[in-house]
């Protein structure tokens, strides 16, 4: 935390790792921090709800937004600086993402220089870090294989349609590495979710942020610094969601991609990527910009602040998003394929058949607990509380709430409404947690 001096300038450069939040403290200077309480206790600043941010949240399920649920802090996005001149303050931007094509006379050219930044990539890494989180997909494996990790930690449930662990067992057997296991149990899940919320400093209803949370906190038994492999979907478009586009194509396609619920919530993302006039750029744009700073990156900065471990993130890294937004769009997806040259790339650590396994996203059984007592009459109290009244009104969530719990019950329950759900709950959880009952 430190107070932004006369004439000088705090800069949030693209695709990088440290968050800048920024404030007025009581004494009227402004202050910066990497975090958002430590910012409020330095600074002096009043810590006063934000109910304005609401909407955006619950329209993505997390605040994707220069503003924060703390009035009067803000977070610099990234691209942008903070300036001082002679008294005055101001944000302004410095760079911006810009979309090319044709840095690479081949693609065989550009797979070649893709393997030379990720070995750099990973011999500057190898020096911090042995260790490795482990999925069975193409990223967490490329990033075992290419440390290479001597010890690697896998989540486990006991649900088989969501348990990866054994295919994670099998990669970590094949890589000689050891394997730890963190079985999630639901009573685990419901227990830390209010730990886990407060230490984001910002509610998400991203469910695989309580997984990560308990991940973060097994490695921690183990290592005091361990890799985890966020980057690679943003970079080489490895979501479902890019490949529907190239099968149905819209200019604003990413709002229906983004949209947890239907609410306001729009205009901000909106007045950023109206410089873009293809449909394809506004998306990637935003999860290069939005989604990466205002939910990747405070989930991991929040698991690793709460378990005093150190979550390195290597391939969120500069030279691989230069690389990204240089090559064709057919280099990184076609209608029946993602993240092509990232995978061809990552053949050269990884035999063919893991780093050509098809994306699987990262698979929570969420959806399915929230149906289970006493977690669904927990789940149906807090929707009557006050803080509910007070934080959701005028928004019509009652609709999502009832469709979800009209749905079968069961543990082999689904709905597509579960995740508006889960994004409410997540908030409310979050406001007793940070500002207590009403």
């Amino acid at each position: 935390m430190a107070r932004l001096e006369r004439d000088s300038e705090v800069r949030k450069g693209l695709y990088t790792r440290q968050p800048v939040y920024y404030c007025k403290g009581a004494d009227g200077a402004w202050f910066y921090s990497d975090t958002i309480h430590g910012l409020l206790e330095e600074s002096g600043h009043a810590k006063e709800f934000n109910r304005d941010i609401v909407p955006t949240y619950l329209r993505f399920w997390y605040p994707a937004t220069e503003n924060t649920f703390y009035k009067g802090v803000k977070r610099l996005l990234p691209g942008f600086r903070l300036v001082e001149n002679n008294g005055n303050v101001t944000v302004d931007r410095f760079e911006d993402v810009k979309f090319t094509s044709n840095r690479y006379e081949s693609y065989e050219s550009a797979v070649e220089d893709l393997k030379g930044i990720l070995s750099d990539i990973f011999e500057t890494e190898r020096k911090t870090s042995d260790a490795s989180f482990l999925s069975s997909g193409v990223d967490s494996s490329l990033l075992a294989a290419g440390l290479p990790a001597k010890q690697v930690v896998s989540v486990g449930y006991e649900e088989s349609r969501y348990d990866e662990s054994k295919e994670a067992a099998a990669i970590a057997e094949a890589l000689n590495v050891d394997f730890h296991v963190c079985p999630v149990t639901i009573e685990e899940y419901f227990e830390v979710v209010p730990e886990a919320m407060v230490a984001r400093e910002e509610p998400s209803g991203d469910s695989s942020y309580i997984p990560l949370f308990l991940a973060a906190r097994e490695a921690a038994k183990h290592t005091s610094a361990c890799c985890s492999g966020e980057g690679p979907d943003e970079l080489f478009c490895g979501y479902k969601v890019y490949q529907n586009y190239l099968n149905s194509p819209q200019v604003d396609y990413w709002k229906a991609a983004h949209t947890c619920m239907k609410t306001r919530g729009l205009k901000e993302p909106e007045r950023y990527l109206e410089r873009f006039s293809d449909g394809f750029e506004k998306m990637q744009a935003f999860d290069l910009t939005y989604a990466t700073e205002c939910n990747l990156l405070p989930n991991l900065d929040a698991v690793a602040r709460a378990n005093k471990i150190d979550i390195r993130t290597p391939l969120i890294d500069r030279r691989l998003f230069d690389f990204a937004v240089s090559i064709p769009t057919e280099y990184k997806v076609t209608t029946d394929n993602n993240k092509i040259v990232f995978r061809d790339a990552a053949e050269s650590f990884l035999p063919q058949e893991v780093a050509q396994k098809p994306k699987r996203a990262f698979p929570v059984p969420t959806q399915v607990w929230m149906h289970e007592e006493p977690w669904a009459s927990m789940l149906k109290e807090l929707f009557s509380s006050r803080e509910a009244k007070y934080l959701l009104s005028g928004l019509l969530p009652r609709y999502y709430i009832k469709k979800y719990f009209s749905e079968t019950a069961g543990r082999e329950a689904t709905s597509s409404y579960w995740h508006p759900v889960w994004t409410m709950y997540a908030l409310l959880v979050w406001y007793r947690g940070e500002f207590g009952t009403l």
